[in-house]
């Protein structure tokens, strides 16, 4: 039986969202994916703070994509701690959701207007990385795959409560969403998500919420 966050169809999971155009720009690619921007960047740096700001300029450059000011504010806050150090990223005095993730020196990043989409989220794995610590969060389920891990965290992103929404819970289904190679998710509804492409080395995938449409309170958040 497949894993909840797992594609119901085994096409699904092999196949990666088709682009619309990309670019290369001042060694940050960019790609569309529907009136998302997908965004990555190499920035060889453990440093926390420096990373951080790496991703900020990252996203910059996604809002400059989409018509925004050069000098576009990123701020964070984290929900748990009220801390601006940590936390998910937004733009500040835009209409401009954005997401960022970071796996090594690799920093990726998505951004879309909430016009199109109501929110994003991103996220990256090495290829190479091992997995099986997650067997906790799935028991007595089997664990997803990688693919199917990164499009579980990125949906987790893009409902705007991460971790606290138990990754056990979150299930994509075969009906196909209005962007090609992307799939609904059953669970939270209201969704759609699809492994996108990336770096040599990288797994990333790209999940957004429907337009105006929010995550329903009554998900069971993690406790």
């Amino acid at each position: 039986m497949p894993h909840p966050g797992a594609p119901r169809t085994p096409a699904a999971g092999r196949t990666r969202a088709p682009h619309g155009r990309a670019a290369s720009l001042g060694g940050v690619e960019i790609a569309r994916y529907g009136p998302v921007v997908v965004a990555w960047t190499e920035r060889p740096t453990t440093d926390a703070p420096a990373r951080r700001r790496a991703g900020d300029d990252l996203l910059r450059a996604l809002v400059r994509e989409l018509g925004g000011p050069v000098d576009a504010g990123i701020a964070r806050l984290c929900p748990e701690c009220g801390s601006h150090e940590h936390g998910a990223p937004a733009v500040q005095g835009e209409p401009i959701v954005v997401s960022v993730a970071y796996a090594g020196p690799l920093v990726v990043g998505a951004a879309a207007r909430q016009e199109d989409a109501a929110s994003v989220g991103i996220d990256v794995e090495p290829a190479d990385r091992s997995i099986g610590d997650l067997a906790a969060l799935f028991a007595p389920a089997p664990s997803p795959d990688l693919e199917g891990w990164t499009r579980i965290e990125a949906v987790l992103k893009a409902t705007g409560r991460g971790i606290r929404i138990a990754p056990s819970t979150v299930a994509i289904g075969s009906q196909p969403g209005p962007l090609p190679g992307f799939l609904r998710t059953t669970s939270p509804p209201g969704l759609m998500v699809a492994t996108v492409d990336s770096p040599a080395g990288f797994v990333v995938s790209l999940a957004l919420a429907d337009g105006s449409r929010r995550l329903p309170s009554e998900v069971r958040e993690r406790r």
